[in-house]
């Protein structure tokens, strides 16, 4: 360890080491009037000799034997915390913590991650599937990275950046009466069952400012559920127990498979884009901003059908 907290400390244990001043004041790079300063306001500070010197000879008096076994157990203690921050600190700079909404986190960005990892050696990424005010929350207190959410907020010291768009429809169950309409009046709101995510869901906000938008009174609608993810809601619209209006990109294989239909809404189409966000001058801001562009890159040229 090159320096100890305290580097009046650090002189006298060097000295004590060295028993000597003027070897001290080489080991240490300053002059030995130096030493002899920082000494002085150790032994003030105690209130007692801590090295008595005859005839050229460095000895420690009885305090200064103590000071001396405290400071060795301090310099390993101050060794063993630059050790265990450095470790973090390395492992921190090998790793990036990603959050996202649902439907990109099951969906979408398994495959951009997995191609991010094999161009990008040593390095981990670990995805975390949240809605997107407690995304927003957790990237506020730097429990993740990056955050990817399904709706831009005004969130101060955040930087947001377009991802990709996307639009959210209405899913039936195949075999129900919905189905086969060819359009839902959103007028007839009132009268359908309804199944939504929890509260802090980006779709759950920007399906019901949508359906306020056409006129809706929201706080008459017949909601049937409130379900916490995007494959509960998928399992309780194929068994009937309602509609549900979700992210196109979490049920593109259940449309194509014949188990849900969408249902257009007359007059209404709910687009959306996804955001990047993430801490302005955060420390890991350059390896956020190197997945930020990979991921935008990525999108580009494999996720073309995906952009509404």
């Amino acid at each position: 360890m090159e320096h100890m907290h305290d580097h009046r400390l650090h002189t006298f244990y060097t000295v004590a080491t060295l028993k000597s001043f003027s070897a001290a004041a080489k080991a240490l790079n300053i002059t030995q009037p130096t030493v002899s300063f920082q000494i002085r306001q150790l032994e003030s500070y105690y209130g007692t000799k801590l090295i008595d010197t005859h005839h050229h000879r460095v000895e420690l008096t009885e305090a200064g034997k103590r000071v001396f076994a405290f400071a060795g157990k301090i310099r390993q203690l101050y060794y063993e915390m630059d050790q265990a921050v450095n470790s973090i600190v390395l492992n921190a700079a090998n790793r990036i913590l990603i959050g996202a909404d649902a439907a990109l986190g099951e969906y979408i960005l398994p495959a951009i991650i997995g191609d991010f990892q094999t161009i990008s050696q040593g390095l981990s990424v670990f995805l975390r599937i949240e809605n997107s005010q407690k995304l927003l929350a957790l990237v506020r207190e730097e429990q993740i990275d990056l955050a990817i959410v399904g709706e831009k907020f005004d969130v101060e010291n955040l930087t947001f950046l377009d991802f990709i768009s996307d639009e959210l429809v209405l899913i039936a169950a195949a075999n129900s009466s919905y189905a086969r309409l060819p359009e839902i009046n959103p007028e007839n709101f009132d009268d359908t069952p309804l199944i939504l995510r929890e509260e802090g869901s980006a779709s759950r906000s920007l399906t019901l400012r949508a359906l306020e938008d056409a006129g809706i009174n929201t706080a008459n609608l017949r909601q049937k559920l409130t379900l916490g993810s995007n494959e509960a809601v998928k399992r309780a619209v194929e068994t009937g127990l309602g509609v549900a209006i979700v992210s196109r990109l979490v049920v593109m294989r259940e449309l194509a498979q014949g188990s849900l239909k969408a249902v257009p809404i007359a007059n209404m189409r709910i687009k959306r884009k996804f955001y990047f966000a993430y801490k302005a001058s955060y420390y890991k801001e350059t390896l956020v901003q190197r997945f930020i562009g990979f991921a935008r890159a990525y999108n580009l040229e494999a996720l073309r059908i995906y952009n509404a």
